[in-house]
């Protein structure tokens, strides 16, 4: 696992930000086509998409992007259950 880490790292240090971003963005709309869902639902996922490789990019590590995505579920799924029983 730290073998794969240190070679995106590595590749990602040869990357012009603008190539990163790109990149970002792509793999970001990819994450939010991946959940299955269409229309405006994609625009919160492609930003948390995109906020999780901000926070990979920044601090070099996997865990702070899985800890967003674990308080973004935890956001919805609670908003969902809360309409579902208050109506």
């Amino acid at each position: 696992m730290e073998t794969a880490r240190a070679l995106l790292l590595s590749l990602g240090d040869a990357w012009t930000p603008a190539f990163y971003g790109l990149a970002a963005a792509v793999l970001a709309t990819a994450f939010a086509l991946n959940h299955g869902q269409i229309g405006l639902v994609l625009f919160p996922l492609v930003a948390l998409g995109l906020g999780s490789a901000w926070l990979v990019m920044k601090t070099g590590r996997f865990w702070p992007s899985l800890a967003l995505h674990g308080q973004f579920n935890f956001y919805f799924f609670s908003a969902s259950l809360c309409r579902s029983l208050f109506g």
